[in-house]
């Protein structure tokens, strides 16, 4: 990846994926790449915010891994400080219950979820989850691209 667009052209490719897997009852992995979409789209705007093409290239940056570190945490507690959308987020969840209701939902998600044995996913949560990051309205993944 050379930018932060190439960042979120993947994200949105991981939703893609996300999709197919739910079609064929794959709920786990689903899931799992929805989350990693929108940490992908949060490095996106980090990209664009620190003006450095890719977070995931150190030797590009010529910047010390070191001081990315942080950059590269799977938190979306954290992820979102990071990106300068911190206090953007508080103020729209404390105007918008159901954006709240769907950072809550998206906040469960871990990486760790890679590690979820088979058939610990439903229809039902997957679809649930989906929705709080894609929702046109209301989706998280959304709302980062807007802001």
């Amino acid at each position: 990846m050379r930018n932060a667009q190439e960042i979120r052209e993947l994200a949105n490719r991981r939703i893609d994926e996300a999709n197919l897997l739910i079609a064929n009852n794959y709920f786990e992995g689903a899931v799992y790449l929805a989350g990693y979409a929108v940490e992908l789209s949060l490095k996106a705007k980090i990209c664009e915010l620190l003006d450095i093409p890719n977070l995931f290239d150190f030797g590009n940056n010529n910047i010390q891994s070191s001081l990315i570190k942080s950059y590269k945490s799977h938190d979306f507690e954290q992820l979102i400080l990071l990106s300068g959308l911190r206090s953007k987020l508080q103020t729209a969840t404390s105007e918008n219950q159901e954006l709240l209701t769907n950072w809550s939902i998206l906040c469960e998600w871990s990486e760790e979820k890679r590690y979820c044995k088979c058939g610990a996913e439903t229809l039902e949560a997957t679809q649930e989850f989906m929705n709080a990051i894609t929702s046109p309205e209301n989706g998280i993944k959304t709302w980062i691209e807007s802001n």
